[in-house]
């Protein structure tokens, strides 16, 4: 490493013959007056590249008073994801590897608070995007299924238990893709014959 011990994408200097630091102990880095030059430019150049990435996801989350929402999900909720990538593992990183060594050594700092904070709002995202791809696939086999079961309306109601499903219900009985378990309008319902 040429006498240079990486940190964060910073070079820590290493004088030959002397054993290399094993922590991430970022006050006593702060102490030498190069090194700590070198981590404020550092910090400052993730600042800006982190916030180049977060006035979009920002906008497309539609939390500024004023500002419609420019792109709505299932879209919007795959940008914010791809946004904010990174700004949690590049502009982050320097504070979740900080926290991976604080936790080895079982200590709590600055470093720990800040990546759970920032890994917390950032597994957000992932959810919120399978969360829509689940509802919008169940939703296009509802579709599929009012195909086979049209007197039931799945493309309407989506399956939900509303009062056309439920009055459809108790019209039709249950059909084959009914959960026993949906309503209680008939205890042993007869499933329907679409074989015809």
């Amino acid at each position: 490493m040429n006498g240079h011990e990486t940190h964060g994408g910073n070079e820590h200097h290493h004088h030959p013959g002397t054993p290399r630091p094993v922590t991430h102990d970022h006050a006593s880095m702060m102490a030498d007056p190069v090194m700590a030059a070198t981590m404020e430019r550092d910090m400052r150049r993730r600042f800006w590249v982190a916030l180049a990435f977060t006035i979009p996801v920002t906008l497309l989350a539609g939390h500024l008073p004023g500002v419609p929402m420019l792109v709505h999900p299932p879209l919007a909720n795959w940008l914010e994801l791809m946004l904010s990538i990174p700004v949690v593992w590049w502009a982050g990183r320097i504070f979740i590897s900080g926290s991976y060594h604080a936790l080895r050594s079982r200590k709590l700092d600055m470093s720990v608070l800040i990546a759970t904070g920032v890994l917390a709002a950032f597994g957000i995202q992932p959810i919120a995007a399978a969360s829509i791809v689940a509802k919008v696939t169940r939703d296009r086999i509802m579709v599929e299924l009012d195909h086979r079961y049209p007197e039931y309306g799945f493309s309407r109601h989506k399956g939900y238990g509303t009062p056309e499903h439920r009055a459809a219900i108790a019209r039709l009985g249950l059909c084959p893709i009914h959960r026993r378990s949906f309503c209680h309008i008939d205890p042993h319902p007869q499933p329907i014959d679409t074989s015809h």
